[in-house]
Parts: C-alpha cells; structure tokens; sequence
C-alpha cells in the first residue's frame, strides 16, 4: 500500500497544479463581478484593494478535491478534524471584521486549533531536551501544540501582504515536508503535502509579480492551519520513530522550514510591545512592508525571502545534529540575522549595478 501511495504523488501533484490553475482566471473574474476585494484592514497599500484577495478559496478547493481524487482518506484518521477545523476558520473569515474582535477571533482560532491538536490526537510529548525538557504532560503538549497552530494561522495571514510571499514560502514547506514523509514511508502523508504544493504552483502562476490574485484571509488562515497539521504530524511521527529512522532536533528542523513567517510575527509582536499598541492588534509592521521602506523592488523582495528560507532550511540540516539548544539559537539566530542580511546584500548588488551602469555610460559618451 505505501509504494501504491508513493506512486500517486505525481499524479496527485499534476491533478492539484491543474485544477488550481485552471479555477485562478474564473475566481479573478467572478471577484471583479461581485467586487469581492479585500476589505481595508488587511491591505497594506492601495494596490490591494484593487486586486482580487480571494485566490484562497482556490488553492483550498484543489487541494481537497485533488487528495478525495488520489489519497487514501480512510487512513489519515485525523484528517476529518483538519476538515472541522477549516470549516470553523471559514465561518471565522465571513464574519470577521463585522462580529468580532480580536481577542473573539483568537478564540475561535484556538477552538479550531484544539479540534485539530485533540481530536487528530497530535499532541506534542518530548521536546528532545529543549530547556531541559524531554518528555512532558499531556496538556502542557496539547498546549505547546495548539499555541503553534495559532501561531501559523495568524502568521500565512500577515505575509499575504506581498505578491508571491505567502504562496511561495507554503510551497517550500509543503514541498520539503513532503520529501521527509515520502523518504520516511508515509505515503499518504507525502501526498497529503505535495497536493498542497500542486495547489500552490497554480496559484503562484497568477501570485507572482505583478500578481493579478491575492489568497485573502480566508486562504491564508487555510493555509497555515494545514501547513501546522503537516508539521504536528513531522514532529508526532518523528518522536515516535525507532532509532534507524528518528530525525534529532525535528521538532526545531519544522521551525527552520517555516522560518519566514515566524520570525515575522515575533518581530511584529516585539514591535507592538514597545510602541504599545496593543499586542493582539493589527498592525503594518512586518518584513515585507521593512524590505519596501528601505526602498527593495516589490518583484524582489518575495524571490529574496524564498531564497533567505531555503538557505536556512540547508544550513538547519546541516547542523541538525547539534545540541537542541544550541541548535535552537542557531535558527532564530538565523532567521533574525536573515532581514539585515538581505538589506546589505540589496544595497551592494544596487551600487555595483550603478555603478556598472555609469561606466557603461561614461564609455559610450566619451
């Protein structure tokens, strides 16, 4: 039964691209038809709200109806919560913003969080020595769990700000979890993420720079709560694996691959801190909107963080044996070093274009 799930993953993958490519065009023009644009508070500039932002909805429906096509169901038991859970996230989407206040939303989060944690029974047990912790109690491990699926829902909604960011860092994750699964023998897993990523590639074709679509809210949210279920079920698997096939430090390696978003929240939250805005508001503090005011090209700054998060998933696995706690300062050393970086690396590669242009010029005038 795994190699006949190992060999679905093309075709799973083809099935979900296409559908997803094909439901882009009809989403932008049924958008534009029923002015379905995204309300104020989550765009961050005035070309938001002339783009569709409902692309999500899309991505969601490829990717559900390309795993009813190829995967086995039935053998993913925790698969009917991760659905719950999503409908909840749903009902949260359409009455955000008219309902709800914050603290009302991240409750609800947290209930669909819970459904998927309990329910699907991917609660955290051992932190592999993480502060000196190894194995810990069930409801400080459904706790740790469910904080974390919290903490990627919100995070996908504030990188959805920028063309390609969102969808691309989802594809390398879905992409590289995938990989893990399907070398690890979990089949159904392995088309489970790479569904995901097939859903994603044809969303970006209409994402990328100039995007003509945005995921919105809804997808977002969707988004990072299946990219937590896929990373609750790495870290569950993983700890439960027997020596010849146990990953060290998985449970931190999940958090290199997602490494993007979650530094972005941690330096948004850091910065409402000490302005004092209010920790649960929204706010326009975030990596893309630092990249723009230091005046990076909007076509650049999705490519550099893609590449900033590839980096720094290899520099993880090769360091992945290190001692966890080390292992973890490695990678938010990294991902807090990752935006200076980028800046420097722009400036430079800016100035020695000028100033191969003004010698390009120099010469043709002399």
């Amino acid at each position: 039964m795994i190699i006949n799930e190992h060999l679905l993953i093309i075709p799973a993958l083809i099935t979900a691209i296409l559908i997803s490519y094909l439901l882009m065009p009809i989403m932008i023009k049924a958008s534009v038809i029923k002015k379905l644009i995204e309300d104020q508070e989550f765009n961050w500039s005035i070309k938001r709200n002339i783009i569709p932002a409902i692309g999500g909805i899309g991505v969601l429906t490829a990717f559900i109806v390309s795993f009813y096509i190829w995967g086995n169901i039935n053998s993913l038991v925790s698969y009917p919560y991760l659905i719950a859970g999503l409908f909840i996230l749903l009902l949260l989407s359409l009455s955000d913003g008219v309902f709800l206040n914050p603290t009302k939303k991240y409750a609800i989060q947290t209930i669909a969080a819970g459904e998927m944690v309990i329910g699907g029974n991917l609660v955290i047990e051992n932190l592999h020595g993480l502060f000196g912790l190894y194995l810990i109690p069930w409801p400080l491990g459904a706790a740790v769990a469910v904080a974390l699926v919290v903490w990627l829902i919100n995070a996908f909604k504030s990188i959805d700000g920028i063309d390609g960011l969102a969808g691309g860092i989802g594809t390398i994750a879905s992409t590289i979890l995938g990989i893990w699964f399907w070398s690890s023998g979990f089949g159904i897993l392995a088309v489970f993420s790479f569904v995901l990523t097939g859903a994603l590639i044809g969303f970006l074709i209409f994402n990328i720079h100039p995007a003509k679509i945005f995921m919105g809210k809804t997808g977002a949210m969707a988004l990072g709560y299946i990219l937590a279920f896929l990373t609750l079920n790495f870290i569950v698997i993983n700890s439960r694996l027997e020596n010849g096939f146990f990953t060290q430090n998985a449970h931190l390696f999940s958090l290199a691959i997602l490494i993007v978003p979650i530094i972005d929240t941690i330096r948004s939250l850091l910065y409402r801190i000490i302005k004092r805005t209010g920790v649960i508001l929204s706010d326009y503090y975030h990596t893309h909107d630092e990249l723009i005011q230091e005046g990076t090209p909007e076509h650049f700054i999705s490519f550099y963080l893609w590449i900033g998060n590839l980096l720094i998933i290899a520099f993880a696995f090769l360091f992945i044996e290190l001692e966890t706690n080390l292992y973890a300062i490695l990678i938010f050393g990294s991902g807090i070093v990752m935006l200076p970086v980028i800046v420097y690396l722009h400036r430079s590669i800016h100035r020695s274009q000028k100033k191969i242009f003004n010698k390009v010029k120099k010469t043709l005038y002399e």
